[in-house]
């Protein structure tokens, strides 16, 4: 299947994914995706505490409390 941007500038996706995917098949470029997707929303809510008061008062603002307002906030999504 030829791979056809949808957006200028978007072919520089298309040579990650048909590298995977002839190394691996499409079970490997969908584990990869959805693990790099996972770890995106990780790092992105590590920052809960410092930008939520609320957050912040019940987590507390130390490595800890940002670790279980992470694990909260994703079991709540």
């Amino acid at each position: 299947m030829r791979y056809t941007p949808s957006y200028p500038g978007s072919w520089c996706f298309a040579a990650p994914q048909g590298a995977l995917q002839r190394a691996w098949g499409f079970r490997g470029v969908a584990g990869a995706g959805s693990l790099l997707f996972g770890l995106w929303h990780i790092a992105a809510s590590l920052g809960l505490t410092r930008r939520n008061v609320g957050f912040t008062r019940v987590f507390g603002g130390g490595t800890v409390g940002a670790l279980a307002a992470a694990v909260v906030w994703h079991l709540t999504t």
